[in-house]
């Protein structure tokens, strides 16, 4: 045998073993890097409506709820939720006692008036995901059907009227 022949038959063997080795013995590869969690709106429900570009009769007692992937950084919140009328900002409260579902009480809205609620895409999540797109939404009140006056019986009206009508 050549002695370029005996080493071959030598080093093969080895790279072998060296090989299985490493494979067995945890020399491992660079782990990959960790996935960035995408930071999303889920649902916004107005009403019994829920996933619309466009909400039209809304009723002033209702609430917008909007629910994320995840719990949403209060402090992003102000700045990137925003309710909008002609393009002047209307002041809401966005309570965040239930998050990741922030709600918006529309009862300070007027009748008849439409709205734009836009979600900026600097709203971020508590671990610092910022949103990769924003969102606007249109909302149109309708009529308010709230109770101006407090509510009475049936008695007590006809009471009142005998009482005017007799005066």
């Amino acid at each position: 045998m050549s002695r370029v022949t005996k080493m071959k038959n030598y080093l093969l063997p080895l790279a072998v073993a060296a090989g299985l080795s490493a494979a067995c013995c945890g020399v491992a590869a660079t782990p990959p890097p960790p996935a960035v969690a995408e930071f999303k709106l889920d649902e916004i429900r107005i009403g019994s409506e829920a996933n619309r570009d466009a909400y039209v009769n809304v009723s002033l007692g209702d609430t917008v709820k909007l629910t994320f992937s995840e719990k949403v950084d209060v402090g992003s919140i102000a700045d990137n939720i925003v309710l909008k009328q002609e393009g002047k900002t209307i002041p809401v409260a966005v309570a965040h006692d239930d998050n990741p579902t922030l709600k918006i009480n529309l009862s300070g809205l007027q009748s008849y008036t439409g709205y734009v609620l836009t979600v900026n895409a600097g709203l971020k999540s508590e671990s610092g995901v910022a949103m990769l797109a924003g969102k606007n939404f249109s909302v149109a009140t309708g009529d308010d059907m709230l109770d101006k006056f407090e509510r009475i019986s049936n008695d007590s009206l006809l009471t009142l009227v005998q009482r005017q009508t007799f005066r």
